[in-house]
């Protein structure tokens, strides 16, 4: 997968829209604050200018996670879901 280098204002500003579309909520900087995981703190903080590499799959993982903070889905995973049968 590839990667995007973006302002981090604008990655915060596209993720806030990502997330109130899929979930219907809109959240302020500080409320996404509450629920960024520990290991996105040096892309999600820091001044809004700073240009930042992010690579698509981690950007997957970090929406994957805001959705199942907000109670959008079941499970923070990204990767797709299998049905699994039971014999």
């Amino acid at each position: 997968m590839g990667a995007a280098w973006i302002n981090r204002g604008v990655l915060v500003r596209q993720t806030a829209e990502v997330i109130g579309y899929k979930a219907g909520l809109a959240l302020t900087k500080k409320e996404f604050d509450t629920i960024i995981p520990k290991h996105y703190y040096e892309i999600w903080e820091g001044p809004d200018a700073e240009l930042l590499r992010i690579r698509s799959e981690e950007y997957d993982d970090l929406i994957a996670h805001l959705l199942y903070e907000v109670g959008n889905i079941e499970s923070p995973d990204s990767l797709p879901h299998v049905t699994l049968t039971k014999t």
